[in-house]
């Protein structure tokens, strides 16, 4: 897990986005109803490219 500011820097003491550079065994893998996998990389991986961000 890693700690970005809003432009994808890392940050350490300060708060930010948390981010996971590796997947983890509750992550989700997929969405229903999405084949080619859009979905889901617009909602977790857009934000900060190559990095897994739940937004919440």
């Amino acid at each position: 897990m890693t700690v970005l500011d809003p432009q994808g820097r890392e940050l350490r003491d300060t708060p930010g986005e948390l981010v996971c550079r590796n997947a983890f065994p509750c992550m989700p893998t997929g969405f229903w109803n999405d084949p080619d996998g859009a979905r889901y990389h617009g909602a977790y991986f857009e934000r900060f490219p190559g990095c897994w961000h739940h937004g919440d």
